[in-house]
């Protein structure tokens, strides 16, 4: 028998008569107890049972008293609900009684695969009333919450009895925020969201209406998360199940990173990040950002460089990096590389802005540069990997006879780099002005030598700006080795030229 109401008073009148029904009509009525009580909200549920209690003085039996106080978080099987009510009937000598809150519970049951819910439903409505039972017109009230759409599939059943007062205030519906035992450190969450830890949290939860003010609940029991892909069809209730951390904060939480995207392999800095996070203060990225590294923005690649190395742990790499790219976009050339990154380590940047080479794009290659100098200043090396795999490419830049674009690439960052230079030098392909930004040493080395104004030991200057050449270039050219055949062939030779040389210590 199932039968609808629009209004409470409707629905109070049905309850008096169906409790003193007479006559032969009221045979099932008597049998068969159980009153399934459909609401599409909490609060005309609790307003039914109030009533209940005030106007016909039938108590309530509470659900939550029935679980195992050592395991809180477990939620009792369908079979196992079904027949500690049945049994509860049995030993109420015949007295009438609400039994709530049985919907908290029963819509976690697995409707999908086992049919848990439908068969819950099947064995509760068949219970009977024992002799006193029938004597005093026993009744179970059954409050169900939300589940119309699971509720349905007995409502052409004559052997239930199932009453459904409706309700068009969407308003009175809840958002269940839901994960696995944890709120991910979030500060004071307390004081916008009731959080609810376990099973019997849950269920007390209902006991009383005055905690029903914050429509956004977070429920942080694995039991709860582990069956909430059951609870649907669900009208008085929203399901926000979260994952990981990032689904979390925004999903749940409705918190906006400004872009800040979520990749699996960063929930640790996620996290970090929840736990940096005081909903007592309103929350915005920006705002945050700029206090945990004391700045107004960094929308530049110097600015970025420059933190970069001030902040050296993962987490705020890991905000400077995806702040950065949301700042200026992905195609920018640093957000390109920093896109790359296998992590957060100075490795990791120095390789990817290391081999990010477009001799085309000279600006690019000014950004380049910067990076690269400011991580050689703080001693940062290439791998022998990478270095190899930067001289392919130099390589292939410089052929054929494009050796002048090439050598404005090199940095100062590796040997390999230098010993390409030396070559290139020794060869001909550039010139020692070529060696100044990335090679002072090599390039002050090769200026022209100074140190006499004597017209007998001007020709030593000559002398070392060629030897110093032919040290270069790997070869004993005929110039050095007569000038070092006329000076240095032998050691008197040697001695009569450079004891006349004096320090100014000497003189």
């Amino acid at each position: 028998m199932y039968n609808e109401f629009s209004s409470i008073d409707d629905l109070m009148e049905t309850v008096r008569k169906d409790k003193h029904a007479e006559g032969a009509s009221s045979f099932v009525q008597n049998r068969y107890p159980v009153r399934f009580v459909l609401f599409d909200n909490f609060r005309d549920s609790y307003v039914f049972i109030v009533r209940l209690i005030q106007e016909m003085k039938i108590k309530v039996e509470e659900i939550q008293d029935w679980i195992d106080a050592d395991y809180p978080d477990i939620i009792m099987s369908h079979s196992r609900l079904a027949e500690s009510l049945s049994a509860y009937v049995k030993g109420l000598d015949g007295e009438s009684r609400i039994v709530a809150p049985f919907s908290e519970l029963a819509r976690f049951y697995n409707n999908k695969d086992d049919i848990e819910y439908d068969t819950l439903i099947r064995t509760v409505k068949a219970i009977e009333a024992l002799p006193v039972g029938w004597e005093k017109k026993q009744r179970i009230y059954i409050p169900i919450i939300g589940l119309e759409g699971k509720m349905s599939f007995f409502f052409d059943d004559t052997q239930s009895t199932i009453w459904y007062m409706r309700s068009e205030d969407q308003e009175l519906s809840y958002r269940l925020i839901l994960t696995n035992q944890t709120t991910y450190d979030v500060k004071h969450i307390e004081s916008q969201y009731t959080v609810i830890q376990n099973v019997k949290e849950w269920l007390d939860f209902w006991r009383n209406q005055d905690y029903h003010g914050k429509p956004n609940i977070i429920c942080t029991s694995k039991a709860i998360y582990a069956n909430a892909e059951y609870a649907q069809p669900d009208n008085a209730f929203s399901y926000c199940p979260c994952d990981n951390v990032y689904k979390f904060l925004t999903e749940g939480l409705g918190l906006k990173f400004q872009g800040l995207n979520h990749r699996d392999v960063d929930d640790k800095y996620w996290e970090e990040l929840a736990a940096e996070i005081d909903l007592e203060e309103k929350f915005g990225f920006n705002d945050f950002f700029c206090k945990h590294f004391s700045t107004t923005n960094v929308d530049g690649y110097k600015s970025f460089v420059k933190l970069w190395f001030e902040y050296s742990d993962g987490f705020s790499r890991w905000l400077l990096v995806n702040t950065y790219i949301n700042n200026v976009g992905t195609e920018d050339y640093l957000s390109k590389a920093l896109q790359e990154l296998e992590d957060y380590s100075d490795r990791s940047f120095v390789e990817k802005i290391a081999l990010a080479i477009d001799e085309t794009n000279g600006k690019d290659m000014d950004v380049r540069r910067y990076c690269l100098n400011e991580a050689h200043k703080r001693n940062i090396q290439l791998t022998v990997e990478t270095q190899n795999r930067l001289r392919k490419k130099l390589e292939e830049i410089a052929q054929p006879n494009n050796y002048h674009t090439a050598i404005q690439l090199f940095s100062p960052m590796s040997v390999m780099e230098k010993e390409m230079a030396i070559n290139w030098l020794g060869a001909g392909y550039i010139q020692g002005k070529d060696l100044m930004t990335f090679y002072p040493e090599l390039y002050y080395y090769l200026e022209p030598s100074t140190g006499t104004l004597d017209p007998n030991q001007v020709w030593v200057l000559d002398y070392m700006d060629k030897y110093k050449r032919a040290k270069i270039s790997d070869e004993y050219s005929g110039v050095v080795k007569e000038l070092v055949g006329n000076y240095n062939g032998n050691s008197i030779g040697f001695n009569n030229w450079y004891q006349k040389f004096q320090t100014p210590l000497s003189r």
